[in-house]
């Protein structure tokens, strides 16, 4: 399953591949479709302590990021981008590349679901957003 995918994509990372964006988003796009595998890859992070046997590598967070991504999903986004920290890694290109794409794909959702109400404002999502934005441009500019 999803542990087995993360532990390949860990071992690669330790074998000293580079692991390519297009591996990441393979294993997205198997994910994607059901949030509840997302929500298991989620845990996954959460639940992985720092041991020698850690299959959480920046690679298997970018994963469920580019998943999340997908999705226009940015709290789940956010929760996976929490892991980074708590597990000492550093993101990289590819992370904020998922994350900016979860925001851009959120908005589109959010101005389709105004239009099919006949609505052209903002909606209470709007003020979020921007604050979504503001912490991803941060934390860019921290790495």
């Amino acid at each position: 399953g999803l542990d087995m995918a993360f532990s390949a994509l860990a071992a690669m990372q330790l074998d000293g591949f580079q692991v390519p964006r297009a591996l990441l988003r393979s294993i997205s796009r198997a994910i994607r479709s059901n949030v509840a595998v997302v929500d298991v890859g989620l845990r996954l992070l959460q639940n992985s302590d720092d041991g020698e046997d850690n299959p959480v590598t920046i690679h298997t967070v970018n994963a469920v990021i580019s998943a999340c991504a997908e999705r226009g999903d940015v709290q789940r986004s956010q929760r996976a981008f929490h892991e980074i920290t708590r597990h000492g890694l550093k993101p990289n290109d590819d992370t904020f590349s998922f994350m900016i794409e979860a925001l851009g794909k959120h908005v589109r959702q959010q101005k389709h679901i105004l239009a099919d109400q006949g609505r052209h404002d903002h909606g209470d999502w709007f003020p979020q957003m921007l604050e979504s934005v503001d912490t991803i441009l941060l934390d860019m500019d921290a790495h």
